[in-house]
């Protein structure tokens, strides 16, 4: 690198080779490369020292990292006759040259032109006035990491080698949401300079060649699945997502809640439902947006999930983002609740879901509103790219399930790889004529951890005529009992005998529970 950064500041000061550029038809030189001189040449040990040489820095994702020497005849008004005469110092991959100046600064370039050669983008350049810039190689277009910019259109020669590397430059360039290009010289083996050379000073010719490069046709990707480089993908536009429920229910999340017959579930999504489409927040999980959510659910009679969002209160325009679909709403149509099993029960679900702009799609339950297939893994895959597909679009499902007899969700484990989140409801003995408790334990939590994935005990009540959602304290450990009655000055021996022990597990207790140092 200390021999390519020497020789860029001994070029710096340079003229441009302007006579080389004429001789290809370009009368207005790139500034950005320089002539430097055949005495110079030789300090730098080059290929053909002794012969005078354009020089050009190459531009990576870190600055600059390298140099490209192209060495010219005496006269330097061409390349010399050599099957290379182009010379990388250091590195060149990913990086290209600034052939036509662009903005100063950190400012965005609104249309960047891409082409392999030096002398393509030269020429390019020449008819467009835009900038532009030199990828050296084909092998090296296709991974170049071009300043930042709204449009690119790239300039490949009319070879096999350009046009492939052309295409997969644009491939990987359409992820960034970029207005892409592609424009092609028209004959086959033909260069853009070609085109320069030919057109000379006819300017209806020249204006033809900059209308070809302009507007060209926009790319479209093909359908070819293709791996991204890491370096790409940590600068994709992902959108990070907002929180619903902070913090494991956010506008991207793939959720699941389970439980046994009567274990809250249902009262538990709806509660969900009602959070986000009114934005408030429930419990002790936050709310940051309100969302429009679809609640299709499987099981229920219409009067009873009319008693139970009655149950929540609230204006009737609280519930104007919460939108219902049930059997017995579909039966007074005389229609039938959708297969999520089946590809058209999956589209219909789709359509209420555009139309409606549907944010968070609750699914109550799997066993229910999948009803044809075997409850396997093989079933679940097309469920498995639905899902994918609308967190894709920047939506939430949360699916809920019923337990098997294990105190398992029901059915193949596979259909909890693909989610963010799982939610074990387990009802306790507790309860009473209006309300119950349920322990809640986190049994996945990809985004979260810690005190905020820890269990829970809830208690579910409709005392008030409203739901009541509340978190329960922790039930006092041990330590947490003995540590109580040591604070009301009582010996070992007395708090063994209160609380059932032995004075040795008491001091076991204390000797455990103690922080560490």
């Amino acid at each position: 690198m200390r021999t390519a950064l020497g020789l860029l500041r001994a070029a710096s000061a340079a003229p441009p080779p302007t006579a080389y550029f004429k001789g290809i038809g370009v009368k207005t030189p790139p500034a950005a490369l320089t002539l430097l001189s055949a005495g110079e040449t030789e300090k730098y040990g080059l290929n053909h020292p002794g012969s005078p040489a354009m020089v050009g820095a190459i531009i990576g994702p870190n600055g600059v990292q390298g140099a490209i020497v192209t060495t010219l005849n005496r006269n330097a008004t061409e390349e010399i006759d050599d099957p290379e005469p182009n010379q990388i110092l250091d590195e060149l991959d990913r990086g290209y040259v600034i052939v036509s100046a662009l903005p100063e600064g950190d400012q965005p370039v609104p249309r960047l032109i891409v082409a392999t050669s030096i002398v393509t983008a030269a020429s390019v350049a020449e008819i467009t006035g835009q900038p532009t810039i030199a990828a050296i190689r084909s092998s090296n277009l296709a991974t170049i990491s071009p300043p930042e910019c709204s449009e690119v259109i790239i300039c490949p020669d009319n070879v096999k080698a350009d046009i492939r590397a052309a295409e997969d430059l644009a491939d990987r360039l359409h992820h960034f949401d970029l207005k892409i290009r592609i424009a092609t010289p028209e004959t086959k083996g033909d260069t853009w300079n070609d085109g320069l050379f030919a057109a000379g000073s006819d300017a209806e010719q020249r204006q033809y060649l900059c209308d070809s490069i302009l507007r060209a046709k926009r790319f479209e990707p093909s359908r070819v699945i293709r791996a991204l480089p890491a370096t790409d993908f940590v600068k994709l536009p992902f959108p990070e997502p907002d929180m619903w429920l902070r913090p494991w229910l956010s506008t991207s999340s793939l959720a699941m809640i389970h439980a046994e017959r009567g274990g809250a579930k249902t009262w538990l999504a709806l509660a969900i439902a009602h959070a986000v489409a009114t934005g408030r927040s429930l419990m002790d999980w936050p709310n940051e947006r309100r969302g429009k959510v679809l609640y299709i659910d499987g099981e229920l009679p219409g009067e009873l999930i009319q008693s139970r969002l009655k149950n929540f209160g609230g204006a009737e325009s609280d519930l104007s983002n919460l939108q219902i679909l049930s059997p017995d709403l579909l039966h007074r149509r005389k229609q039938r609740m959708p297969d999520l099993g089946t590809f058209d029960g999956r589209n219909h679900i789709d359509e209420i879901i555009e139309r409606g702009k549907i944010d968070l799609i609750i699914v109550d339950s799997l066993s229910t509103l999948i009803r044809s297939g075997a409850d396997d893994a093989t079933s679940w895959m097309p469920l498995q790219d639905w899902a994918l597909h609308h967190r894709g679009n920047g939506r939430a499902i949360i699916f809920v399930h019923h337990d098997n007899k294990k105190g398992q969700a029901r059915g193949p484990s596979k259909r909890e790889d693909t989610l963010d989140t799982i939610i074990h409801l387990m009802p306790q003995p507790a309860t009473s004529p209006d309300g119950m408790t349920v322990d809640l334990e986190f049994t996945k939590s990809r985004r979260f951890f810690g005190a905020d994935a820890a269990p829970r005990r809830l208690s579910l009540s409709t005392s008030s005529g409203t739901v009541q959602w509340t978190r329960l304290p922790p039930e006092p450990t041990q330590y947490d009992l003995v540590m109580a009655l040591k604070a009301k000055s009582m010996r070992n021996a007395e708090i063994a005998k209160t609380l059932n022990l032995s004075p040795g597990r008491i001091t076991q207790i204390i000797s455990e529970g103690k922080p560490a140092n």
